[in-house]
């Protein structure tokens, strides 16, 4: 879908529809704010993985790794299928004047690259970008998914990636935006003193748009 033909559906229909089209067009950007349904997206697209009886192979920097390992192996143990859940802090490093822990990229890299050699084609879920960026810095980051992204075409996998608007540089956001096949940006906003979630997508390359 071309930027001239972007366009809001509401969240059962994106859920029911898009997330088959996010399963066969290559990797997305999942973009949108705080609490917009980013990571409640992403598991909904494990989840139809691995009703697929597709590999899976989850990415996650997000503090919920735990649960999230526990709702992907009871789904597992339910579906059936291969599944690897990697959190990217493993390959992390302190930093010497703040003492948190930062993600050493080359070295998950490195974790990368292992993990896609023992599945054929897995479907693919990098949640969030954002830890990248911040570990990195976003010059570093954007090269570092630029070459991860290259990988996982080669292996001819597909996914999606998350990364929250308004938190970075708006040219680190855009720059982002075009290296992947296609971007679907989350919204929340308010309406008759409702928060309402919407989902837009603004690209979708050599993929046709009914």
């Amino acid at each position: 879908m071309s930027d001239s033909q972007k366009g809001t559906v509401p969240d059962r229909f994106c859920i029911e529809c898009y997330t088959y089209g996010a399963m066969t067009s290559g990797v997305l950007l999942v973009q949108g704010p705080p609490r917009s349904g980013k990571t409640s997206l992403a598991k909904s697209l494990m989840k139809i993985a691995l009703q697929k009886d597709q590999p899976l192979l989850v990415l996650s920097t997000q503090p919920s790794v735990t649960e999230l390992r526990s709702a992907v192996d009871r789904w597992s143990a339910k579906l059936g299928g291969q599944t690897s859940i990697v959190d990217c802090f493993q390959a992390s490093l302190a930093d010497e004047e703040t003492g948190f822990a930062l993600i050493d990229l080359r070295k998950l890299g490195g974790l990368i690259d292992r993990e896609l050699a023992k599945f054929s084609q897995p479907y693919i879920i990098f949640d969030s970008i954002d830890a990248l960026a911040i570990s990195g810095g976003e010059s570093l980051a954007l090269q570092f998914i630029l070459s991860c992204l290259r990988r996982i075409e080669a292996s001819r996998s597909t996914g999606v990636a998350t990364v929250t608007s308004g938190s970075h540089d708006p040219r680190f956001e855009n720059m982002l935006r075009t290296y992947f096949r296609g971007v679907i940006e989350l919204k929340l906003e308010e309406a008759n003193g409702q928060l309402q979630r919407s989902l837009r997508i603004f690209s979708l390359r050599d993929q046709p748009f009914n």
